[in-house]
């Protein structure tokens, strides 16, 4: 069964793009507007992993990540931001990694497996390397 991916981004052509590249590596994805209901409706849904875009608004964020805690309270989330100045205001407990946009795809894809592959009970064997922050 295919991991299902949320990507939440208010850029759409960044979303777009992720999102591709997510589906090339057959991850299911829904994409996602940040700000908004559809961003809550996603959750409910139950996804494997969150891709979270965020932006100055600081209370965006942690509107965003409280309604994360919430809903879905298990989920590995991935946090992205144009800013390193943004991204040091982020680090909270709850996000699994930190990564600059526009992300390095390839990292990107590196740090999803990863964090996948720590839900998978099957690796839960497995060492585990530490927390990816990328600033």
């Amino acid at each position: 069964m295919k991991k299902r991916i949320l990507v939440a981004d208010d850029d759409g052509p960044v979303r777009k793009m992720v999102g591709r590249v997510l589906e090339s590596e057959n991850y299911e994805v829904q994409l996602v507007q940040t700000a908004g209901s559809e961003f809550a409706s996603a959750i409910t849904k139950a996804p494997d992993l969150i891709l979270l875009d965020v932006d100055s608004n600081g209370a965006q964020v942690g509107k965003a990540l409280d309604t994360i805690d919430t809903m879905t309270p298990s989920v590995p989330v991935i946090v992205f931001a144009a800013s390193p100045k943004v991204l040091s205001a982020v680090a909270h407990a709850r996000v699994n990694a930190l990564l600059e946009k526009p992300p390095d795809l390839a990292e990107l894809l590196k740090i999803i497996s990863h964090l996948l592959s720590e839900c998978d009970p099957v690796d839960d064997q497995q060492d585990k390397p530490p927390r990816a922050v990328t600033a």
